[in-house]
């Protein structure tokens, strides 16, 4: 996970570990939709937490984190039907109703919602527990 890398060597070094990451799962993950949905969606959302949390406002703040999970879904999915001519992926959706895709995304707003909620709550663990437990015992970040 991205947070102690943030925490010990800022937040080049975590985006330098997440393109890492993502490309040798490029390579070694055979589902190419699900890496595709990593580097979109949810594997850079550690360290761009970090920013929207610095806003103080509740709604704005919401706003974008929910716009930074939104933009990405609707672009990877757009991409896939129409670029890369996946038509399987709406047709799939029309089989349950008109309304299924609306309805998979607000389902899905609610995950990342939950996701980001339990991210704060690892975040702090790593701040308050492990940290100052193990890592700062061990000699913490010796740049």
């Amino acid at each position: 996970m991205l947070i102690p890398v943030m925490a010990e060597f800022g937040y080049k070094g975590a985006y330098f570990t997440f393109l890492g990451a993502l490309a040798i799962s490029i390579f070694i993950v055979p589902d190419k939709e699900a890496v595709l949905m990593f580097g979109a969606i949810l594997g850079h959302y550690p360290v761009t937490k970090a920013f929207l949390e610095r806003i103080k406002r509740f709604l704005p703040r919401l706003t974008l984190k929910l716009l930074t999970f939104n933009i990405p879904v609707l672009l990877v999915y757009s991409l896939g039907i129409y670029v890369l001519g996946l038509k399987e992926l709406a047709e799939g959706m029309n089989d349950f109703g008109r309304w299924t895709a609306l309805i998979l995304l607000g389902a899905g707003n609610l995950v990342f919602l939950l996701y980001d909620y339990g991210l704060r709550n690892i975040i702090a663990f790593y701040f308050y527990v492990v940290k100052p437990k193990i890592i700062d015992k061990l000699g913490g970040n010796r740049n």
